[in-house]
This record gives C-alpha cells, structure tokens and sequence, in this order.
C-alpha cells in the first residue's frame, strides 16, 4: 500500500507532467517538449572583409584585382567567351573562377593568384 506522503508526490509529479506537456509557464511559440528556455536561432553567415567593389577599404575590394589580372584577356572582344567585365560576369562565372585561379589551376600559368583572398570571397557568397 502507498502511504499519503507518498501518494501526494506521485500526484504532484503527474500535475507537473501533464502541465509541462501542455505548454503550461511557457510562451508557446516553441514546443515545450523541446525547451524549457527561449532561445534565438543561431544563422551561421560566412563573413569576409573582402568585396567585389563595396567595400570601405580600397585593399578590399577585389575588382581592382580582377581589372588587373583577368580583364585583359576576359573581356567582349577577346576569343575566350568568358567576360569578366564586371561584377555579374564574375559572380555568375564564380565556379569557373575559383577553379581558374586554384593552385595548379589554368590561369596560374599566365599569372600567380591570390587564391586565399578570393577562396574566402567566394565561400562568403561573393558579396558586391
């Protein structure tokens, strides 16, 4: 037989059950059955100092970059049909770029990249 001391905290632990499962104390706008406590979403954003033409600090923006190493093959008068002209023909063309100018890659035999500054760039979403 269960004495009334006994019986009087299994009805307790029942009530807490059944109101923690309801939601009871809580704002409701997560399952309760998760969280006991609020917490805000974590949304990991690659960051990068480094942008197309954007950026506050001239040493930044990778255009100049671009304009000085690409440009003056990649561009609408010359045979490879790969315009590199300005910032949507480079970031619609960011996959043939990265692999361009990766070490061993095609364009490092006409000139060295800076591959890090644009690897970063490009994982960031290659921002404008």
């Amino acid at each position: 037989m269960i004495s009334n001391s006994k019986f009087k905290r299994y009805i307790l632990l029942i009530s807490a059950a059944i109101a923690f499962a309801s939601g009871a104390g809580c704002s409701g706008s997560r399952d309760s059955a998760l969280s006991l406590v609020e917490e805000p979403a974590v949304i990991k954003v690659p960051v990068t100092n480094f942008r197309y033409v954007s950026s506050a600090l001239p040493t930044m923006n990778l255009k100049t970059l671009i304009d000085e190493s690409c440009v003056k093959c990649h561009n609408a008068e010359i045979t490879p049909d790969v315009p590199l002209t300005n910032y949507l023909e480079v970031y619609t063309r960011g996959v043939l770029v990265k692999r361009a100018v990766q070490p061993g890659g095609r364009m490092n035999k006409y000139l060295p990249f800076d591959y890090d500054k644009i690897m970063e760039w490009y994982e960031a979403g290659m921002p404008e």
